[in-house]
């Protein structure tokens, strides 16, 4: 989770089908933003979950459960709501908009 950190791995998670998550966090701010490169961010089905907790706890591998995949928004622990379309169109729009259009 290095570049861009945990909310930049979020969202470019749910753009590939357009599906939303909720996550709580400890502290949003820093469990967001943060670059450290000591994290990853797995994706596992409801009736997997148990097995991957235990392999990790096999390997002594610290994790967390930090949400839930589902919806159209990505959510984080109250502190904001967006549509992952919207989000999705205003990511693509960025560098063009900063750049322009190159011919």
């Amino acid at each position: 989770l290095s570049d861009g950190g945990l909310i930049q791995a979020l969202a470019e998670s749910s753009f590939h089908q357009g599906i939303g998550v909720v996550v709580e966090l400890d502290d949003p701010f820093i469990d967001l933003f943060s670059e450290s490169s000591a994290r990853a961010m797995v994706a596992v089905r409801p009736e997997n979950h148990e097995a991957f907790v235990e392999l990790a706890d096999s390997f002594d591998v610290s994790l967390a459960t930090i949400g839930l995949t589902g919806g159209t928004s990505l959510t984080v622990d109250g502190q904001f709501d967006i549509d992952v379309a919207e989000l999705r169109a205003d990511w693509k729009a960025t560098l063009p908009a900063i750049l322009g259009t190159i011919i």
